[in-house]
């Protein structure tokens, strides 16, 4: 195991890609327990304007009766 041969190079090469294969595996795995694990997110909101951001404005009318 001293020497550096063709085999060995290519065994590497096939190691490490495995490797970044299983790893991004994992990564992914992990984030998709994390999206299931995460509480849903519920918002009410009880007025007639809600700013969300800048410059941003959702403004719902509860009125159906003004067509």
């Amino acid at each position: 195991m001293g020497t550096i041969t063709d085999n060995g190079v290519r065994f590497l090469a096939i190691m490490s890609q495995e490797l970044d294969r299983a790893n991004r595996h994992y990564l992914t795995t992990i984030q998709a327990l994390r999206t299931i694990k995460q509480p849903s997110l519920g918002v009410n909101i009880k007025a007639q304007t809600a700013i969300l951001g800048q410059n941003q404005v959702v403004q719902a009318n509860n009125n159906p009766n003004d067509s």
